[in-house]
């Protein structure tokens, strides 16, 4: 029934993900890095994506490539963070890269910030924004 209803190819991927086939994700930021202009930020980042299968005889590594990934562009503190820009992006060879211009000062880049991919270690998905 959840399946039928996805709006989407996309949607009815991830339910059937969660809950017919335990696969879960490796999702960590490699590089990211920012120039201001003027009022604007220049964003570049790159985050590496594995798809994992999980079932009796352990783990199997499949292809992510075509997974839809977000990526939450934010300023201000990582405690205290506004978002800037949401990007979504497809992974190509076990990557996304986000090369982008938002508004503000962008000081942290997240991948996955809404949680819709099962994530095996979360703490690895978010980095400063180092300034060139």
């Amino acid at each position: 029934m959840l399946l039928a209803r996805a709006p989407d190819e996309d949607a009815r991927t991830l339910v059937n993900e969660w809950f017919a086939e335990r696969v879960i994700y490796d999702l960590a930021a490699d590089t990211a890095s920012a120039e201001s202009e003027g009022a604007s930020t220049h964003v570049m980042a790159r985050f590496r994506v594995q798809r994992i299968r999980t079932d009796s005889a352990g783990e199997h590594v499949l292809s992510a490539d075509g997974v839809p990934v977000t990526v939450g562009i934010y300023g201000g503190t990582p405690e205290r963070r506004q978002l800037l820009a949401r990007v979504r992006r497809r992974v190509l060879n076990g990557s996304v890269g986000v090369d982008t211009t938002v508004s503000g000062r962008a000081t942290l880049v997240e991948v996955d910030p809404d949680i819709r991919l099962i994530d095996r270690d979360r703490s690895n998905n978010r980095l400063v924004l180092l300034r060139r």
